[in-house]
């Protein structure tokens, strides 16, 4: 399977949605691994996930494979206590949600919402980065406050800063970046993420999602 962290985000994205990634790029398509006919189900496959083993991200696109039919079972992942179990789903829902038509995408975007909450990090960043991919705005400031937020995690291999996937999802859906440096430190990143905020705190309530028409959308101020 090749494996595309950009999505990972996010979309990967994504999204979701940064696997060796160029700034600004998000892969259009998802890497999608197994078939539709996988006899395991959803929570067999869940089962067999661990946040620690990167190869077993396999079992998340078995279950991307299987459609708009995995979404059920996956929305009751997402209430699990064990949180690597809430991020494949939450993965696995924003796989889905790319594999559709882009003006269906959206109808993912409560069940990713549920996570803009979590106590996990982790999961709260890729909820946001998956949903304003799908056109959620709410989505976007989350995103911001990670510009900051130094710590690895677990989206790539290596793994990379929680800032790496925040920048590079809002650089692509927005077309901004107030001068903000993957190579700089949070401190001297100070004056762009600021401005990130300014923009937000200015042009959020009037930003308007323009879905793209083939693939990708993008938000644009009215």
């Amino acid at each position: 399977m090749e494996k595309g962290a950009g999505f990972i985000i996010v979309l990967l994205i994504a999204s979701l949605i940064l696997s060796g990634c160029i700034e600004g790029d998000i892969p259009k398509e998802l890497p999608l691994g197994g078939s539709s006919g996988d006899a395991k189900d959803t929570d067999a496959l869940i089962d067999d996930f661990e946040m620690d083993d990167y190869d077993s991200m396999d079992n998340l696109d078995d279950i991307i494979a299987k459609g708009e039919a995995a979404i059920p079972p996956l929305k009751e992942e997402l209430k699990s206590e064990d949180p690597d179990r809430r991020w494949g789903a939450t993965y696995a829902i924003g796989g889905i949600g790319f594999e559709l038509d882009p003006d269906e995408r959206d109808k993912v975007i409560p069940a990713l919402k549920d996570g803009f909450d979590d106590e996990d990090p982790r999961l709260r960043q890729l909820s946001a980065g998956l949903a304003a991919s799908f056109g959620d705005k709410s989505g976007l400031p989350i995103l911001i406050e990670y510009l900051d937020d130094e710590e690895l995690t677990f989206y790539a291999e290596p793994p990379e800063p929680y800032y790496v996937y925040s920048i590079t999802v809002l650089r692509h859906y927005t077309g901004q970046d107030f001068g903000y440096d993957m190579e700089a430190s949070a401190e001297e990143n100070a004056e762009a993420i600021g401005k990130w905020w300014g923009w937000w705190n200015t042009n959020g309530e009037s930003l308007s999602w323009v879905p793209g028409k083939s693939d990708e959308g993008r938000y644009i101020m009215k």
